[in-house]
C-alpha cells in the first residue's frame, strides 16, 4: 500500500455468513486492508461486507470467479437420469481442527454408509460417490462401498460438473463449493 503497489484479493471461497461469525468479520478483514481491492464472487457477498462496514465500498469489486462461475450455467443442462450424486472431501479440511479426532471419523463414516445403503435402496435410483480429486479420505471408502454393493461406481478424477449435469440429486456430507 505504502509502495503504491495495487494489490488485490480474490475471494476463495464462500464466506460463512451469521451471527457466530460476524465476531471475527474485523479479524478476517483487518483495518490493514484498506486501500486493497477485494474481488468478490457476488453482490451478495458485497452486500454482506458492506452490512458491517468492513471492506469500503470503493475497495470491493464483483468479479465472479472463473473457476466457480462455470457450476452456475449448468442448471439447464441437466438431464436427471435417475443418478444420485454422493459428494465429500471426506475428512480433508478436518484435519486442520484442533478437535478433529477419531470419533469425528467414525461418525463421517457411519453417515457415508448409511447415506449409501438408503440411496442403494431407491427404485429406479442409482448412487454414485465423488471423491475429492487431492485428498486420501480418512478411511477406506471402497470397502464400505464393496460392502454395499460393489457397482456403485467410485470417482475421483471425473469432472464434477459432468457429473452434477448427469443427477438428479447431489449429497453434500460437508461444506464444499459444490453446494454453491
Amino acid at each position: 500500500k505504502d509502495l503504491k503497489i495495487p494489490s488485490f484479493v480474490l475471494q476463495h471461497a464462500y464466506y460463512i455468513t451469521g451471527k457466530y461469525i460476524e465476531n471475527f468479520l474485523p479479524i478476517v478483514f483487518p483495518p490493514l486492508q484498506k486501500g486493497i481491492i477485494h474481488l468478490l464472487w457476488g453482490n451478495l457477498m458485497k452486500k454482506y461486507l458492506c452490512k458491517f462496514n468492513v471492506v469500503d465500498k470503493k475497495d470491493m469489486l464483483v468479479s465472479g470467479n472463473p473457476r466457480y462461475d462455470k457450476y452456475f450455467k449448468i442448471k439447464h443442462e441437466c438431464k436427471n437420469t435417475g443418478t444420485i450424486l454422493i459428494t465429500s472431501s471426506f475428512l480433508q479440511n478436518y484435519f486442520k481442527v484442533s478437535s478433529y479426532d477419531t470419533n469425528l471419523a467414525m461418525l463421517h463414516k457411519k453417515i457415508f454408509r448409511e447415506i449409501c445403503e438408503i440411496t442403494n435402496k431407491i427404485p429406479q435410483k442409482k448412487p454414485i460417490i465423488k471423491l475429492h480429486p487431492a485428498v486420501k479420505p480418512a478411511y477406506n471408502v471402497q470397502s464400505i462401498v464393496d460392502e454395499i454393493d460393489s457397482n456403485i461406481p467410485i470417482y475421483k478424477t471425473r469432472s464434477i460438473i459432468d457429473l452434477m449435469k448427469n443427477c438428479d440429486v447431489v449429497v453434500a456430507m460437508d461444506h464444499s463449493t459444490i453446494l454453491l
